[in-house]
């Protein structure tokens, strides 16, 4: 896929979800994505639709864990990486909570147990 077909596609895809984003109730508690290891163009361009629906519902604050690349050792890392922080930019999420799973596996693990807890009470 070449960059121009990528971002027309991202273009189309962004655009179908600001319109659908009106229709989002989310009335629970806390948000966390994981995406796997990034072999097809279709994981490079979920992530940025994702962080736009996210966005475009108001749900920024909500999302507390967003990890990519988590089958370890596979996947194109330079677009996955690129996709998902270019994303949180473009979108006003918090990069410190964004984990490349081929780089910072630890840091992952231990965000998504502290955040990833569900409330007893």
């Amino acid at each position: 896929m070449t960059k121009h077909t990528a971002s027309f596609a991202l273009s189309m895809l962004l655009s179908a979800a600001l319109l659908q984003a009106a229709e989002i109730d989310f009335r629970g508690g806390r948000i966390a994505v994981s995406h796997d290891g990034a072999q097809d163009p279709d994981d490079i361009l979920a992530a940025p639709l994702e962080c736009a629906m996210i966005h475009a519902a108001g749900l920024g604050p909500k999302l507390v864990h967003f990890d990519y690349m988590d089958q370890v050792g596979n996947g194109n890392r330079d677009a996955m990486e690129q996709s998902c922080l270019e994303a949180a930019r473009r979108f006003g999420l918090n990069r410190g909570i964004f984990f490349n799973c081929q780089t910072q596996l630890d840091a992952a693990i231990a965000n998504f147990a502290r955040e990833g807890t569900i409330d007893a009470g």
